[in-house]
């Protein structure tokens, strides 16, 4: 995400707010380094604007009582939506707070690129409809999507299993609900659900892996989600770990780290040594649970596909510890089984590979998955937007 001076002061501002609410303007000027001007110029305009409520603390010893800043939860809602690769869309309406106070969980059942933008409008409209808002109330929608992105255009460039091609999802959702859209990648957003509602945060510089049918990565520095500078989310994914005799990948290259350790490659793996045909990529499933139970009872040959999956997400992430050296690294896993079968591996391929000057630096974490709050994260985007604007 590219910002302005203005814009990332602004969000410096609300983030603050947004996590130590009730807090005074001389707290800000401590919390967030700005000019005590600066902070009583845009905190004033953003209660003039109704996007902050003012209030008096309870008057402790004598004098006078300190005015307190919170979020006004009511000044807009947002509406972030989560297409996940089983074919549901994971849907939350939130308040400024990003408070949840509707949510879904359709199924997305679209032929074709070039009617997926539709169907995405027809669901969320669908949804706010059932909600207790109308769409009159609606401030922005965010739609996170499990594909490469221009988030600064919000055009879909190559959502897997389907032909590439540039589709501009956010303006056609935009025409059809009459509410301004974006959209991102779903690693993108599932870090933003970490950075705005991680537990024991701030969080504001981190990696994060998100380990399921495919592999996502997005990255947090300074407080703001880096893309490239075309805009384009980060694909660690299509990041070669072998250079002869590599797997083929689907996106036209060999020995790419998703072909290694994502749940269809583990899969594929396993029915290569097996000499039987892979499911298709939406249909891996069953597949995936028989793959955990057999790997679960010492059955050596998915014991093998979880151990190089581990190995190979291990050596990765090391070769980027090397170059980047994070502060925090979460690898999250979108199914039950991968991280007491991955992590070992994992572990040994990462602390023998990373530099030993840099050994022990960044915190490792391995998650399980929340889909509801990885829905918050695209609220989290909308609300992004919302603040850089309103």
């Amino acid at each position: 995400m590219r910002v302005s001076d203005q814009e990332l002061t602004r969000l410096t501002l609300l983030k603050a707010i947004r996590r130590a609410e009730p807090v005074a303007r001389t707290q800000l000027v401590e919390m967030t380094g700005l000019a005590a001007g600066t902070v009583s110029e845009l905190t004033g305009r953003m209660v003039r604007k109704g996007l902050l409520l003012e209030e008096k603390a309870p008057v402790v010893t004598t004098g006078r009582a300190r005015v307190e800043l919170r979020l006004n939860p009511d000044a807009a809602y947002v509406v972030g939506a989560l297409l996940v690769p089983r074919g549901t869309l994971e849907i939350v309406i939130a308040n400024l707070r990003g408070e949840v106070i509707f949510s879904r969980s359709p199924e997305v059942l679209f032929s074709g690129l070039d009617t997926l933008a539709a169907r995405l409008a027809d669901i969320i409209g669908l949804a706010i409809d059932e909600s207790p808002l109308t769409k009159s109330e609606i401030t922005r929608i965010a739609i996170g999507l499990p594909a490469v992105v221009d988030n600064a255009h919000g055009t879909l460039l190559w959502l897997q299993t389907f032909p590439r091609g540039e589709i501009s999802i956010a303006d056609v959702v935009e025409a059809r609900l009459g509410v301004p859209t974006s959209i991102d990648n779903n690693a993108s957003i599932v870090a933003r659900a970490e950075h705005w509602f991680g537990d024991g945060g701030p969080h504001d510089d981190f990696c994060l892996v998100m380990l399921g049918y495919g592999l996502g990565f997005a990255e947090y520095r300074n407080g703001l989600l880096w893309t490239t500078a075309g805009g384009l989310n980060p694909e660690l994914g299509h990041t070669k770990i072998v250079h002869e005799a590599g797997r083929p990948c689907p996106c036209g290259a060999t020995g790419c780290l998703a072909t290694y350790c994502t749940i269809y490659a583990i899969v594929a793996e396993i029915c290569a040594c097996r000499n039987v045909a892979p499911p298709p990529f939406l249909d891996v499933q069953d597949a995936y649970a028989a793959a955990v139970a057999d790997a679960c009872n010492g059955e050596p040959v998915p014991s093998a596909a979880f151990a190089c999956a581990g190995s190979m997400l291990g050596l990765a992430m090391a070769n980027y510890v090397n170059v980047s050296d994070p502060k925090r690294m979460i690898i999250m896993c979108m199914r039950e089984g991968l991280i007491e079968l991955v992590a070992p591996a994992f572990h040994r391929a990462f602390e023998a590979n990373v530099l030993p000057v840099l050994a022990g630096r960044a915190q490792v974490e391995f998650r399980l998955a929340s889909e509801e709050r990885f829905a918050k994260g695209s609220a989290a985007l909308a609300l992004e937007d919302l603040y850089r604007v309103k």
